[in-house]
Parts: structure tokens; C-alpha cells; sequence
């Protein structure tokens, strides 16, 4: 069985109390992935930093939702594309994944050759911003069992990654989020869309595939997990 690594959301602002700097994984994302024939581990960064030692023990990386973005999220796309591993990105996942390929544009463009991560802090002091606001695109809550009801209709490319793994060209995901990808970074391919024109899905040859909807909150959509584990 693949060793799937859960990149996790966090809060680490928190100055008053530091009970209130966490990391956060909700338990969807292991489920499915045990679901699916992997086994999660979840990934643990050394407050914003992750070791390449700790990396180096998955199979293939999932990146979970949230609403902050961190060093550690970058480093973890940086390794599974340098190491070609399956990469899932899901909502600020995704995001995450058109920033470090925008970045990654960027530095051919400059004649940049250093870390990417560096250019990356360099481009947010430089005041770049790499996402837009989106208005309609937020359902909460969620109830248990209730999925449904915070879905949206998504138009998925014929022949690309996610058709392959759904099946469909026409699918339903939960969406939850405030901001989306407004421009897909050069080396993306668009391969989902909202009906408002939002991008939904994004990839990067066979191994890296970024979506906006919460596949983690629907049964429904179990081959979007098996890309990391590998199950038929």
C-alpha cells in the first residue's frame, strides 16, 4: 500500500495563546484515502519549514484545503514535481499549485536559477498577489450527509486527467471557497471549469492535479483518490 503524505491547513499567527497555533487535518482526507487502498501519514512541518528527509517517505502528496497560505505548502509541490510523485491539491491546494507554477514562470522569465521558495517570499514582498476574491462560491455548513446541497455542476475536459479518473465530463463538487485562481500559470492545463467560468481543475502532465471543489466531502467521487494510491 502507497504511503499517501497529508499536507495540512494551519493557523500559526497566533501570538497571545500558542495553543492556538495548529496544524489541522479533517478526518475526510485520511478516510478517503483508506478508502482508496493508501495509507495516510500526515506531515508535520518544523513550524513553517518542512525537512526533504520527512518527504522523501511518501509515495504521493495531498494537500488539503484551507484559508492561509505557508512556506511549507510550496515546499511540498516543489518536491513531488522535482520526484515525480502523484500530487492532489484540493481548494487552497490547487491554489497552491497555480502559485508555485506562476513562480516557477517567473524565474525563467527573470533568468532566475536560486530556490523557488526564496523567489516565492521575494514575489509576496514585492507585493504580487496570485489570487482573486469570488463571490457565490461559498456554502456553509456542510451537514453530515448533506453534501449535496453545497454542490455545483463542474465541466470537466474530454481526455484530461480528471475525465479519466471520473468518467465524466459533466460532475458535481462541494464548493467552498472565497478565492480561486484567477489565470492558470503557463505550464497548467485548464481541465475544469464552474458554469460562471471559474476554474475548477488544473494539471500538469500525469502527476499533478490541482481542484478547486472538495472531492474529500463526496463519496461519489472515489477515482480522484485512487490517482494517489494507485488502485484501479
Amino acid at each position: 500500500m502507497k504511503k499517501i503524505g497529508i499536507v495540512p491547513a494551519a493557523k500559526l499567527d497566533a501570538v497571545e495563546n500558542i495553543w492556538d497555533n495548529i496544524y489541522r487535518i479533517v478526518t475526510t482526507y485520511p478516510t478517503r484515502i483508506y478508502e482508496n487502498g493508501g495509507i495516510p501519514i500526515g506531515l508535520l512541518p518544523n513550524v513553517d519549514q518542512y525537512s526533504e528527509e520527512l518527504l522523501d517517505m511518501v509515495d504521493a502528496i495531498l494537500i488539503c484545503g484551507g484559508t492561509q497560505s505557508f512556506d511549507y505548502q510550496f515546499q511540498s509541490i516543489d518536491h513531488a514535481v522535482k520526484h515525480g510523485k502523484p500530487l492532489l491539491g484540493i481548494c487552497l491546494g490547487m491554489q497552491m499549485i497555480n502559485t508555485y507554477f506562476t513562480v516557477k514562470a517567473e524565474a525563467e522569465k527573470r533568468g532566475y536559477e536560486g530556490d523557488l521558495l526564496e523567489l516565492y517570499k521575494q514575489m509576496k514582498h514585492e507585493g504580487r498577489s496570485f489570487l482573486k476574491r469570488v463571490e457565490d462560491h461559498v456554502k456553509f455548513p456542510v451537514p453530515l450527509g448533506r453534501e449535496d446541497e453545497c454542490k455545483h455542476k463542474v465541466l470537466v475536459k474530454n481526455g484530461s486527467l480528471l475525465h479519466k479518473l471520473t468518467g465524466s465530463e459533466e460532475i458535481y463538487g462541494a464548493t467552498i471557497h472565497r478565492y480561486c485562481v484567477g489565470e492558470a500559470a503557463p505550464d497548467l492545463e485548464v481541465i475544469g471549469r464552474a458554469e460562471d467560468g471559474t476554474i475548477e481543475a488544473v494539471q500538469y502532465g500525469d502527476k499533478v492535479l490541482g481542484i478547486q471543489f472538495h472531492a474529500e466531502a463526496d463519496r461519489m467521487l472515489p477515482g480522484i483518490f485512487k490517482f494517489l494510491t494507485g488502485q484501479e
